[in-house]
């Protein structure tokens, strides 16, 4: 892993002091899968939403987020 010292976002063209930040670059296969589908079946068991959802629902008008139990998309 290399690590470079950078202008924290450019901030110091625009006059913003900062000290120097530290990055270190991940190669690809280090970073972790995400398992999504894992996430969308842990969402649709959540309905601690559903009451957020019907008042958001009826706010907007909108009967599909007004009827929905669950929190995931």
């Amino acid at each position: 892993m290399s690590t470079e010292r950078h202008g924290f976002l450019g901030l110091r063209e625009f006059g913003v002091v900062t000290a120097p930040v530290e990055t270190q670059v991940i190669a690809p296969e280090g970073i972790p899968t995400i398992d999504v589908e894992a996430l969308r079946r842990r969402a649709e068991r959540n309905e601690a939403n559903a009451d957020l959802n019907r008042a958001a629902g009826e706010a907007a008008d909108r009967p599909d987020l007004r009827d929905q139990r669950h929190s995931a998309r």
